[in-house]
């Protein structure tokens, strides 16, 4: 059976320039799409190679990262797909002494992005340039799991849904304090959920996750209830609006949003274009 919700709520993403006047090293330099999800990987990916002509895009491995329900309720954050994107970055800085890194992630995604950042070596932490969170959880989180503090030559870039309120990355007007009725209130919400927002295969994501919203609840349920029991009630909000990042009706907003991203990654010390 597939793993619910930050299956497909969950990006992490690799991102590093690369020089165009060196040859391609295979399995690197040839984009690999896998792991980065429906609803941000996609068009992040998409915004950044319209500005940025010599860049590699890397999703981390499904073999270090399900992105599943238990990687975020029960760590915080996967901690494998943390340590296999660490890996991944010091592979590539020991064949690519020249490249700089933008280590980015939505959802569950922000959170390995962020420990990750802890499993790397000196000489690679001070080769990552900019941190970049979508819907980052992080702030509901901190009181329990220990992050690794971003060095001062790391950026930090994160965008938060602020016109309905995404109460992973902010505070909602409405929190759902009842651990028995939570699994309810999340299914009528999803049923709500405006369809012509997204594309088929978001549809289909969104059904999918109407159908294991019970199972995903019950399958963590004493977990939900110490949760609840210490008023971390956001943790258990995955709601619609979260992932409106990546949905397609808000073209415009997502562009806006991407952009200032982007001018912000631009100004930084490292030019994406030079290597």
């Amino acid at each position: 059976m597939k793993s619910f919700a930050f299956r497909v709520a969950a990006l992490v993403s690799l991102l590093t320039a690369v020089p165009a006047q060196l040859s391609p090293v295979p399995g690197i330099d040839d984009v690999a799409n896998e792991n980065v999800g429906l609803w941000v990987g996609p068009y992040w990916r998409e915004a950044l190679r319209a500005k940025f002509t010599s860049l590699a895009f890397q999703g981390v491995s499904t073999g270090d990262y399900a992105a599943d329900m238990a990687g975020y309720i029960e760590e915080g954050g996967s901690e494998s797909c943390a340590i296999g994107l660490a890996r991944d970055v010091q592979e590539f800085a020991l064949l690519r002494p020249e490249t700089r890194f933008v280590i980015s992630g939505w959802s569950q995604g922000a959170l390995c992005a962020r420990k990750s950042i802890g499993y790397l070596d000196d000489d690679a932490r001070g080769r990552v340039i900019a941190l970049v969170a979508f819907g980052d959880p992080y702030g509901i989180w901190s009181d329990t799991v220990r992050f690794p503090a971003l060095p001062d030559n790391i950026s930090e870039l994160s965008y938060c849904q602020m016109t309905a309120p995404d109460p992973l990355c902010t505070s909602p007007s409405d929190l759902l304090t009842d651990p028995f009725d939570i699994c309810n209130r999340l299914e009528v919400m999803w049923e709500e959920f405006d369809d012509v927002r997204l594309n088929d295969a978001q549809r289909k994501s969104r059904n999918y996750i109407i159908k294991q919203l019970p199972l995903a609840v019950w399958r963590h349920f004493m977990t939900l209830l110490d949760d609840f029991a210490h008023l971390r009630f956001r943790r258990w909000m995955l709601l619609p609006q979260h992932f409106w990042y990546g949905s397609k009706v808000p073209w415009k907003k997502r562009q806006r949003m991407f952009s200032k991203l982007i001018m912000k990654m631009s100004k930084s010390k490292i030019s994406y274009e030079n290597g």
